[in-house]
Parts: C-alpha cells; sequence; structure tokens
C-alpha cells in the first residue's frame, strides 16, 4: 500500500547534476531551495564525493553511546564546538532527532537540578520534526508538557519589532505564571508560514528572559543553521548563545541524513557529573562525520556574502522586496503561484506560500545560474 501526501502529485525521473540543475522529464529545472536548503554545495559535489568515498574505504559504523570514537569524530567534535562557542555534543541522525536529543539534554540536566521544570515552551506555526516530542513542538500532538504560544507574525520591517515584542510579553507572562517550565525553544529562522528571521532584539529579550526565570534556552538551527544566515551558527550573528543548540540537515551538504545537539558549560557539566542515558546505533554515523569535516573545512563567510549581495540586486532588479537574510531569501510577490506556474518557468520550489518564492542559492552558483535564474523568474511572474 503506497501513502500518497498529494493526490496530484506527477510521478518523474529526476536526476541530480553537478551543480543546482535537477533534470527531470519535463527539462532542466533549477532548484531554488537546495532540496528544502540541506545541498547548499549542489547536487555533486567533487570534494564531498571524494570524502563520501575515502570513508567507504573505512569504517561505516562506531558503535555508539559510550564505546569507540576516532581521531575524524574528536576533530569534527572540536572544530563544531569551537565554531559555536559551545562545550559538550550529542551526535544523533534526522533533525528531528536532534530535537529529541535537544529536549533529552534539557530533561536529563533538569532531572539532576529541579525535576519539577518538566514543561516547554514552543512557538507556531513552526517546524521542529516528524517525531512525537517534535510534532508536539508546533502543536501538531497533544503534550502536557508542551505549551505552544503563537510566533510572531510580520510582514514588513515596519511591524517587525512590535509583533516579536507582543509575543515576547506573552512568554514573559507565562513563565512568571507556571515555575515547571524548565526550557524555551524556537527556530531559529521560522519558514513554514514564510521566513521570518528573528531580530537581534529577539535574541537579546529572549535569552534575558529565559536567564531571569532559571529556563533552558534551545535554538533549533537544523534549517537556518550552515551558511543561510551568514554564519555557520544562527546564534553567532546575533553574539547571543543559547544553552543547547541543535544542527542538521545540511552538515553534510545533504549527502546523508546526521545531526547534532550541542550543550554550554551550564548543561554539560551536569551531564558529565552523570551518566548519559540517551542514544541509538548510529551515534555517530561515519559517513556523516567525514561530510560534516569536509563541509567545515569548505564553510566561506566571505562568500555568503557575495551570494546575499548578488541575491538583493537580483530582487531589486526585479523590482520585488523580501524577508531573510545570508544565502536564504523569501521573494514576495503580488499574484498566487502554483506548482505548475513553477514547472512552467523552469522552476523546483516546495511552496509553503502562494505568493512568494523561497530563494536558498547554493555556494556553487555562477553567472550561469544568476543569468537563468532571473530569466525564470520573470518568466514566473
Amino acid at each position: 500500500m503506497e501513502f500518497v501526501e498529494y493526490a496530484d502529485e506527477t510521478h518523474r525521473c529526476v536526476l541530480n547534476t553537478d551543480r543546482y540543475w535537477v533534470k527531470t522529464d519535463i527539462g532542466n529545472m533549477i532548484d531554488t531551495m537546495c532540496g528544502n536548503s540541506a545541498y547548499i554545495w549542489g547536487y555533486n559535489h567533487p570534494d564531498l564525493n571524494q570524502a563520501v568515498q575515502k570513508q567507504f574505504e573505512s569504517v561505516q559504523f562506531l558503535r555508539g553511546r559510550n564505546s569507540e570514537v576516532n581521531e575524524t569524530v574528536l576533530a569534527v567534535n572540536q572544530q563544531l564546538l569551537d565554531m559555536s562557542g559551545m562545550t559538550g555534543i550529542i551526535w544523533a541522525v534526522s533533525g528531528s532527532d536532534a530535537v529529541e536529543a535537544g529536549l533529552e539534554l534539557a530533561h536529563q540536566y533538569w532531572q539532576r537540578k529541579n525535576p519539577n521544570k518538566t514543561k516547554t515552551v514552543s512557538f507556531v506555526p513552526g517546524y521542529h520534526g516528524c517525531t512525537y516530542l517534535a510534532k508536539s513542538l508546533w502543536g501538531a500532538r497533544a503534550n502536557s508538557n508542551i505549551i505552544n504560544l503563537d510566533a510572531p507574525a510580520w510582514n514588513t520591517d515596519d511591524d517587525k519589532a512590535t509583533a516579536e515584542i507582543k509575543v515576547l510579553n506573552e512568554l514573559k507572562r507565562v513563565l512568571s505564571q507556571d515555575k515547571t517550565i524548565g526550557s524555551v525553544i524556537f527556530e531559529t529562522v521560522p519558514w513554514v508560514a514564510g521566513i521570518r528571521p528573528y531580530s537581534t532584539s529577539w535574541w537579546l529579550s529572549i535569552r534575558a528572559l529565559c536567564d531571569s526565570h532559571g529556563v533552558l534556552l534551545i535554538a533549533d538551527d537544523v534549517w537556518g543553521g550552515f551558511g543561510k544566515v551568514g554564519t555557520a551558527f544562527s546564534h553567532v550573528l546575533h553574539d547571543v548563545y543559547p544553552d543547547i543548540v541543535v544542527m542538521g540537515k545540511s552538515i553534510t551538504g545533504g549527502y546523508v541524513p546526521s545531526s547534532c545537539a550541542l550543550s554550554n558549560k551550564q548543561v554539560s557539566d551536569v551531564i558529565d557529573d552523570h551518566t548519559w542515558v540517551h542514544g541509538h546505533t548510529w551515534q555517530p554515523q561515519m559517513l556523516g562525520i567525514a561530510l560534516t569535516r569536509q563541509v567545515l573545512d569548505m564553510f566561506d563567510f566571505e562568500q555568503v556574502l557575495d551570494i546575499d549581495t548578488k541575491q538583493i540586486k537580483m530582487i531589486e532588479r526585479l523590482g520585488l522586496s523580501y524577508r531573510g537574510t545570508g544565502l536564504t531569501k523569501e521573494i514576495m510577490v503580488n499574484k498566487k503561484l502554483s506548482r505548475r506556474d513553477f514547472e512552467r518557468a523552469g522552476l523546483c520550489n516546495t511552496q509553503y506560500t502562494d505568493n512568494s518564492i523561497f530563494l536558498v542559492t547554493p555556494f556553487c552558483a555562477d553567472e550561469e545560474y544568476w543569468t537563468e535564474l532571473e530569466q525564470r523568474i520573470t518568466t514566473l511572474l
């Protein structure tokens, strides 16, 4: 029995190329979201291919939890910790799994510090994954330990600050009234209802609220991290450090599922004093480790800035407005767009809103990319 999400979905042959093109039976299409922001290095990067091949010649599996480690794992751990400003790391498989690991870090921390702090505050609409706890965070599953608040909804920079303050005031009220709340989690770049990156003021305020109420701050950076906001970790952009950071998706260039949850010294010190009782077979996943090491070596902040500039110039030439930062933009249009409109223009774009284009530009973008992309967006409009 086959479960099909959309009954009218067309089944077609899809082939990857060496960059940003996706070959289908209706022609060459540009993937404007890099496979939902995982393939930020393109679909067939030679350095990532080489990293995969090299790892295939070695062990593909290390026993998880408290068993074997090796030099590559330790090196990647240190790179991630140095870049993030964190001190502890737990490896997971998918983004959902990393969110669960982050929640488990918070749970075990509070089990040792204050067992009454069992609740987590999250914001909707949003997305944190497809496992049970992750779904609870965005309101898709009932859970008495999850408190869902409305996320800031804003359309222009003029009302962004007002929208954020309204939600922060509600969070302050909830934290003041409920002393069983142990953590607050938010997506670093909300994207399901449109790309609405938070301001530095939001980051500073939510950090201060968590500190004043003795609550852990968890940043879900699965969608936003590794270059899509301009830095490898979103919090570095604002110089505000969460207690726990969740990473996934693009840390392997989209080649294989792999993810992690990182913790600061406050959390790590408590966990280190006890036995960690959460894990799975693929911890860590060695193909993922090899690819993450290669991605870390390849990351170039100056290249992100260059792409950001080219995106903005293109959007301005088209006479359109946008939301977003770094590699990530949401281009606003004045008409409803359908999947067939995108196909007609030769664009592959997962639709989350019906009047905007989600754009995540890959690092491999060249002059052909920019020329073709602008022409195809013009055709779309």
